[in-house]
């Protein structure tokens, strides 16, 4: 049904601002699904879409916004080409800003490395803009760098002031409660999934995570409830 909904809005399309937020909303559907090479189509769609009404250096920023999705789809060469595409766009005062698709790239490769170099690079870019846009992703960065380095207790304090820069994401929930479970805080972490599994009840990350938190706990029910959400939702994954 929800698909349905948004091919009449695909159809209704008449505008490049329309077919940002219809593609917008079609990238976070089929990421949803686990469909994620056409999650990267619709990104593109709404990449295309933005590049007609806006300048050139929002056009930019909006396409590493969405470098982590291709990484996540498999797809990390195509995005280190667009990162270097970028990259060479850059100019002027805002040459190193290529830095921010570097981190949200290395934060879903997982290199440390890398990540500790992104971040040290960005929040220095933010200290010489005297910007704040990018402090949830460098708290998200530093957190999963604490988990790559077993750091569980560095990687939940992490979490927890991401999730009060950025209360309004939800999934940041999940990351939480996967710290939570990591230093055996079960109760706190099965609390703060259910928080993010009241508005979306059929996400399939948190409700994996869920079920890992019911298993860990000794509640094999529970885990099979929250693994048969995932099964549905993520039943076309395949295909997509």
């Amino acid at each position: 049904a929800a698909w349905q909904k948004l091919e009449q809005a695909i159809a209704a399309v008449r505008t490049p601002q329309d077919a940002m937020r219809v593609y917008q909303s079609v990238m976070i559907f089929r990421e949803f699904r686990g469909q994620l090479n056409s999650a990267v189509e619709a990104a593109e769609r709404r990449n295309e879409a933005i590049a007609q009404y806006n300048p050139p250096v929002q056009t930019l920023v909006s396409r590493m916004n969405t470098l982590g999705l291709y990484v996540r789809a498999g797809r990390a060469a195509e995005a280190e080409r667009i990162l270097d595409q970028i990259r060479e766009a850059m100019r002027g005062q805002l040459a190193d800003f290529w830095r921010v698709g570097d981190l949200l790239v290395a934060i879903e490769l997982r290199d440390s490395t890398r990540l500790q170099e992104s971040i040290a690079a960005m929040q220095q870019i933010m200290e010489s803009f005297g910007i704040r846009t990018y402090e949830s992703d460098l708290e998200h960065g530093r957190a999963v760098l604490a988990e790559l380095r077993g750091d569980w207790n560095a990687a939940l304090q992490a979490y927890q002031r991401q999730k009060e820069l950025d209360p309004q994401d939800a999934t940041v929930n999940r990351h939480l409660a996967r710290a939570l479970r990591q230093v055996g805080r079960l109760e706190e972490a099965a609390r703060v999934t259910d928080e993010h599994l009241r508005s979306a009840p059929m996400s399939p990350q948190s409700n994996l995570e869920a079920a890992r938190i019911a298993l860990q706990a000794g509640d094999r029910a529970r885990a099979r409830q929250h693994l048969s959400r995932v099964q549905q939702a993520w039943a076309g994954a395949a295909a997509g």
